[in-house]
């Protein structure tokens, strides 16, 4: 490769392949183009004279012509491009965002070339951008600048760019919106001004100040104060404003002083009928006979009013200084425009003050009397035993046409009464012009407030008893009248219940099984040995007991509450009181034997000629007769009495030691304890 063979039958290669083109293996001529043998060389790349192949453009470089001869004709990749790779007939890409491309890159982020702060890079960018004022950019590698904030000013026709906008903070007098570009771009507006740094709004400008006026725009203090004769509330823009509400001349009613934030009203007492007044002198005051009730009025408020007198110069319709007037005084009336109090009819009082009229007076308060005129409180109490209705002229009335009366029988009249009192149960009272009524006395029930009547029966009356005269306890009754105490109520009787309050009689029998003492309350009482209980073991208790009963010998009881005590068990015997015959040990003993409802152990015992070992016998066959050859000669053995005596034979049962049918027989001997006779 790289030479050619022109004819055919050559020892030796014609030459070499020409610069602009490479030769592969075949090659006839020093220029071929089929393609097969060689051909031109192709964009991208370069092919020096003898070529066997194209030779690539190296990465930041390309070539967009063909039959390039050497790696001169290779072209730096263009300004704001990037040539990433071998034989390139174009650059690969535009440069990337946040950076800048200058000519013969490789990459699209080239490290060398990141965007500066205070610049921005769009793709494609050959060089920096200078971020234009109003905008900064604090970061490297960024493709935009982002807009000045609020507050700040970002200048880059300086000879730095702007990269830290808090290093540069809007100048007092001024306002910075977002994207400023210049410090005094916006003033504060004439009628504000600024002394702060920073403000992002006309609206952050400060109205001047209140007293003060501010005339020109971009002021860090205002001007100067506002004139006398007007005010300055806010945003004054000259030093006499015509501005309505905010700022204008002193209207009529105040007065203004030089720097005044606000019209100063005239005092109450005073007018002002004129505008533009500049201080306190410029205050008239009030006529006499009129008030001027409020401050900053321009005229009088009007007349002094009812209840109320005035001498001049009031501030309010009822003036209570006592220089310019006064409140009308208790136990007179003031009508409209009065100089003097005139006094309260008779019959009449008044103990408030600022009446207009004689109406106002109050009547003589019930229970009370008044008997001259101008009283600021009624003269005294009613007398005791007598009431007074609405404006007594007298202490003791004795008619209504007096305007009231005395007590009667059934009611009492304490001292300033209005009206007769009924005597309240538990009292009474049985005569004429009394103040108090009397006490029930003990024994007594009061209800008919004139009488006292007898306690009933089956209650007790204290001192003072009325409607509810308390019942005689439970536990207790009374068939008797004029009980004065609880303890006057008798005690209910033995054996018998009192279960409610208020008995005359008690309310029946003590009930089976339990036995009640005097003052029991219920039918079974329990756990209460005052007033009864429940009746004990080995007892019984039928209804109606006073005490509980011992169980009767040959009987037993081993449960409370027993109204009747059981038959002894066959085998035991029960004296009396006996609880359980069983536990109590009461087994019948050898020798004996014990039917139902057996009294002792010695009751029944086993006869002679027998005897017993066992215990707890019922009945008589529990005997054993007498062994043959002994003898029991008593009732109630438990082994036999003795041997038969020689010469005689016991047999069985025997009850003698010479029984009398056992004489031995003629022909035979008998020895001691013989059962039969020995021939």
């Amino acid at each position: 490769g790289g030479q050619f063979c022109a004819t055919a039958g050559l020892s030796a290669v014609t030459g070499t392949c020409s610069a602009g083109f490479f030769c592969s293996l075949s090659a006839r001529n020093a220029t071929p183009t089929d393609g097969v043998t060689g051909n031109r060389c192709p964009m991208g790349s370069y092919c020096p004279a003898a070529s066997s192949a194209p030779t690539p453009c190296i990465p930041g470089t390309f070539n967009n012509a063909t039959m390039a001869t050497s790696i001169a004709d290779c072209l730096a990749c263009r300004a704001g491009f990037y040539c990433a790779s071998y034989g390139l007939s174009a650059p690969t890409n535009r440069c990337n965002s946040g950076y800048y491309c200058p000519t013969g890159q490789q990459s699209a982020s080239p490290s060398n070339y990141s965007c500066p702060a205070g610049f921005y890079c769009p793709t494609g960018s050959s060089t920096p951008l200078r971020c234009v004022s109003g905008q900064y950019q604090p970061n490297t590698g960024q493709s935009a600048c982002v807009s000045c904030p609020a507050g700040y000013v970002c200048d880059n026709s300086g000879a730095n760019a702007v990269v830290d906008a808090s290093l540069f903070p809007c100048p007092a007098g001024y306002f910075c919106a977002a994207g400023t570009a210049q410090p005094h771009q916006n003033p504060c507006p004439i009628g504000t001004f600024s002394n702060t740094t920073m403000l992002q709004a006309s609206s952050q400008c400060s109205d001047c100040s209140a007293g003060s006026y501010c005339a020109t725009p971009g002021l860090t203090a205002p001007t100067g104060l506002c004139a006398a004769g007007f005010f300055c509330v806010r945003a004054a823009r000259t030093i006499t404003p015509s501005q309505g509400v905010n700022a204008t001349i002193c209207p009529a009613g105040s007065y203004c002083p030089t720097g005044s934030p606000a019209p100063i009203p005239c005092p109450a007492g005073t007018f002002a009928n004129r505008t533009g007044a500049q201080n306190l002198s410029g205050c008239l005051a009030c006529p006499g006979g009129m008030f001027c009730g409020a401050p900053g009025l321009s005229i009088p408020s009007g007349s002094c009013l009812a209840g109320s007198f005035c001498t001049g110069g009031a501030a309010t319709a009822s003036p209570t200084d006592g220089v310019s007037g006064n409140v009308c005084p208790a136990g007179s009336y003031c009508p409209t425009g009065s100089t003097t109090p005139l006094a309260c009819p008779l019959a009449t009082f008044s103990s408030q003050t600022g009446l207009s009229s004689a109406s106002n007076c109050s009547w003589c308060t019930a229970g009370m009397y008044c008997d001259v005129t101008g009283l600021t409180a009624p003269a005294g109490n009613c007398t005791g035993g007598y009431y007074c209705s609405n404006a007594s002229l007298t202490r003791a009335p004795t008619t209504l046409s007096s305007r009231g009366g005395f007590c009667s029988t059934g009611q009492y009249c304490p001292e300033g009464s209005v009206a007769p009192l009924s005597c309240p149960f538990g009292t009474f009272m049985n005569e004429t012009r009394a103040s108090a009524c009397f006490v029930c006395p003990a024994g007594f029930q009061c209800t008919r407030r004139s009488v006292a009547d007898i306690c009933p029966t089956g209650r007790y009356c204290p001192q003072g008893t009325g409607l509810l005269a308390p019942p005689c306890p439970a536990g207790t009754y009374s068939r008797t009248t004029g009980l004065r105490a609880a303890s006057d109520c008798v005690q209910c009787d033995a054996g018998r219940f009192c279960a409610s309050t208020g008995l005359t009689a008690p309310s029946g029998l003590c009930a089976a099984g339990f036995y009640c003492l005097t003052g029991s309350a219920v039918a079974s009482p329990q756990n209460s040995s005052s007033v009864g209980d429940v009746c004990p073991l080995g007892h019984f208790c039928t209804s109606g007991s006073i005490l509980p009963t011992l169980c009767a010998n040959g009987t037993f009881s081993n449960q409370t509450g027993a109204s009747a005590c059981s038959n002894c068990l066959a085998g035991y015997y029960c004296p009396q009181g006996t609880i359980d015959p069983v536990s109590q040990g009461f087994v019948c003993p050898p020798g004996a034997y014990c039917a139902a409802r057996t009294v002792s152990a010695t009751q029944t015992l086993c006869p002679a000629g027998t005897f017993s070992t066992a215990i707890g016998g019922t009945n008589i066959s529990i005997c054993q007769s007498c062994l043959p050859g002994s003898f029991c000669a008593t009732a109630g053995l438990t082994a036999p009495t003795g041997l038969c005596n020689s010469g005689f034979v016991c047999t069985i049962g025997a009850s003698s030691p010479q029984p009398s049918t056992g004489l031995c027989a003629a022909g035979t001997f008998c020895v001691n304890g013989s059962s039969v006779a020995q021939p």
